[in-house]
């Protein structure tokens, strides 16, 4: 296995997706927050798809040092990797999906 740090990438980039929504008020919010969803999802299931491919050669890992007193590791190789695939497919799925239903529904910027 070796280090690789799109790992944590995987993981920041929802997260960050979803405080863009914040910035706009009402119909605007609902455009917004659809486009950078949808962009989002689809980001992290093609670095998903690279990622699963370069992981037949053994698999990634990646450590954070002294977070929380004791680390944090996050690894990808095998099983992991055919989950993570399958997870962000049907994420990217979803997303998509949800833009329209969320259309006829108040309180957007929590979606």
């Amino acid at each position: 296995m070796e280090e690789n740090a799109w790992l944590i990438v995987l993981i920041l980039l929802p997260v960050c997706a979803a405080f863009v929504p914040y910035l706009f008020a009402g119909k605007e919010a609902l455009k917004w927050a659809g486009r950078v969803l949808i962009t989002a999802a689809a980001m992290e299931f093609i670095l998903v798809a690279c990622l699963f491919i370069s992981s037949f050669s053994g698999g990634f890992w990646y450590r954070v040092e002294e977070f929380g007193g004791f680390g944090l590791s996050f690894a990808m190789d095998g099983f992991r990797a055919v989950y993570l695939l399958i997870l962000s497919f049907m994420w990217m799925a979803a997303c998509v999906f949800s833009v329209g239903y969320m259309r006829h529904h108040e309180n957007v910027r929590r979606y």
